[in-house]
């Protein structure tokens, strides 16, 4: 990966992005104090309701190739210079190119090619990655010109939402002989001991091959080392099971890491995209933790270091900056995907506990519920907490990070009837195709049964929404339940609610907190559906929701500071304080160096 350089010192503009599963959140703010924001889909393209008008003589909008102009609802007028030349697909799927595009009072309009057919409503796309994209719209630049933006600052839950559902890049594991059944095996712990129906963590290891070379915790090595034939042939079967990644963990690995480099090198030779060294990013002394820390970490590859990648070589003029885990922002070119798995949550956490203080609360419950998860955090006086092991889905990740429960809960989770019961996610309809709603084939999901239940207005932030289109999908669920429509409905909303206060009772009531004293602090695209509802079930009587609370973790990326977490493990003595301080002389001198100080 690399970080974009050239940065013009000139550049007005300063971005953040948070890209969800659903939706991205985009905030600039130029140095004369203006901000922007807009909203636009993951997927980089913008979705807006639309009216077709003709063009009068004389009109600008009137041209030899122009087949219909649309006039766009909710696009504000300064994003109009950015809209020609993106591509313009309609509700019938039929699309053509913006010919050219303008103001229309406080809007936009824009002047399609013959092709796109009269719709209801539109979407928008320029082939850029959502933060390029948007920034391009925020600062009115025309598509293919320099942007005048010196930084963009990303936070992404693409990490948490590819691992939430289980779609990670087939990752090979190769192991100590004798210990190929670790990834399956894990902790053995049960996700909920009373579940009705079992719950597994999500599969992140495809293959797993055991080699030869496994050292003693004095580092001595107890048979032989793997050599390039045994890694040769173990990589073979792996690459033929459809592996693309491969990680390396051994025994006692953390002592010898070079033991693991030197057959991560070897895989790499034979094919392998990306070989990890578990002792590299996990530098201690549990085995499964730092196979599943690696194994996340390749298995990310494509959703997160691929798209931080594409946005630096989509924005060359900006320094490229985005959020991980541990609440601050790290240099892209320094960036692992699995620092992403809180990124956006935990710079999110930092602009709650900001907006809470404002309000003169002490004790916060974060709230932040998007499209494919809810993250909840406990605020205390002393503010966020931090932990040395991240838990989603059961998969423990040795990265340090804000101390944040996240739930397979948002408004685009996927809700699924049958006659044993009802179910809401870990799937979710994302960007493409959407909820029901979206009136793009896709699936019922919480924003539908919303929709359906009367909690949401037909249009939101210019975007119609299509009640036909969702009542079609729930019918089809209450067919296979049995259920009445109302009842299973409401059966959804109370299972998400349940789902949601569950993560909240995991920040509070199992760490000896009463959530009843605490402000809930809502946002996030879908927060406010469900914040009254998750606050009465956890006896909490304030709810506190920030403005622009779609925006609140696109704000914390911009605010949140250059900070790297760097740790160590000790095992000697007690009283053995020149290996404790020879430790943490070595985590100061590697974080300064990540953060460029």
């Amino acid at each position: 990966m690399t970080e974009a350089r050239g940065t013009r010192p000139s550049a007005p503009w300063t971005a953040g992005v948070d890209v969800g599963g659903t939706f991205a959140d985009a905030v600039a703010v130029h140095d004369d104090g203006t901000v922007r924001r807009l909203k636009l889909l993951t997927n980089g393209r913008v979705r807006t309701a639309c009216a077709t008008r003709p063009s009068s003589p004389g009109d600008r909008r009137e041209s030899r190739t122009a087949s219909s102009t649309h006039a766009l609802s909710g696009v504000p007028a300064w994003a109009a210079p950015a809209l020609a030349g993106t591509r313009a697909r309609a509700a019938d799927g039929s699309e053509a190119r913006v010919s050219d595009a303008g103001v229309e009072g406080e809007g936009c309009w824009v002047s399609c090619e013959p092709g796109l057919r009269d719709s209801p409503w539109i979407e928008l796309e320029a082939g850029l990655e959502a933060p390029a994209f948007a920034a391009h719209l925020l600062t009115g630049t025309p598509l293919g010109a320099a942007l005048p933006v010196r930084e963009v600052r990303i936070g992404t839950t693409r990490g948490t939402n590819a691992l939430l559902e289980g779609q990670l890049e087939p990752v090979a594991a190769f192991v100590d002989e004798g210990l190929e059944g670790l990834p399956v095996i894990g902790s053995q712990r049960r996700l909920g001991l009373f579940d009705l129906v079992a719950r597994v963590p999500p599969r992140i290891v495809r293959w797993c091959g055991g080699l030869p070379g496994r050292h003693g915790p004095d580092g001595a090595v107890l048979d032989r080392e793997a050599d390039e034939q045994d890694v040769r042939r173990a990589a073979d079967a792996a690459r033929a099971a459809g592996c693309v990644h491969a990680v390396v963990t051994r025994v006692h690995g953390w002592k010898t890491p070079e033991s693991e480099r030197r057959v991560a090198r070897m895989l790499e030779a034979a094919g392998f995209a990306r070989a990890v060294a578990a002792a590299d990013l996990a530098p201690h002394a549990s085995l499964l933790e730092r196979t599943q820390t690696a194994a996340v970490d390749a298995g990310l590859t494509g959703a997160v270091h691929g798209l931080v990648t594409r946005i630096a070589l989509q924005m060359p003029e900006a320094r490229v900056l985005v959020a991980a885990s541990s609440g601050g922002v790290v240099p892209a070119d320094a960036y692992l995907p699995s620092q992403s798995l809180l990124s956006g949550p935990a710079v999110g956490c930092d602009a709650a506990a900001a907006a809470a203080r404002a309000a003169g609360h002490a004790q916060v419950i974060a709230f932040d519920m998007g499209g494919t998860s809810t993250d909840v955090a406990r605020i205390g006086p002393g503010g966020l907490s931090m932990r040395a092991t991240t838990s989603i889905a059961g998969i423990a990740v040795a990265v340090p990070s804000v101390d944040i429960e996240s739930v397979a809960a948002g408004g685009g989770s996927v809700c699924v009837a049958t006659p044993e019961g009802l179910f809401v996610g870990p799937a979710s309809a994302g960007a493409d195709p959407g909820p029901a709603c979206f009136g793009r084939g896709g699936p019922l999901t919480l924003t539908d049964v919303n929709l359906l239940l009367g909690l949401l207005p037909a249009s939101m932030g210019g975007v119609p929404l299509d009640r036909s289109a969702a009542r079609a999908r729930a019918e089809a669920e209450r067919t296979a339940c049995g259920r009445p429509l109302d009842v299973m409905l409401r059966g959804f909303r109370a299972l998400a609610d349940e789902l949601m206060a569950n993560a909240v009772r995991a920040v509070t009531t199992l760490r000896g907190h009463d959530p009843a004293d605490h402000a809930l602090v809502a946002y996030g695209g879908a927060g406010g559906q469900h914040a009254c509802a998750v606050a009465e079930s956890l006896g909490i009587t304030r709810v506190l929701v920030p403005a622009n609370a779609g925006f609140v973790s696109a704000d914390g990326a911009m605010r949140a500071p250059r900070r790297h977490v760097e740790s160590r493990a000790v095992r000697e003595p007690l009283g053995t304080a020149d290996a404790t301080a020879r430790a943490l002389d070595a985590c100061a001198r590697a974080a300064r160096a990540a953060t460029g100080d």
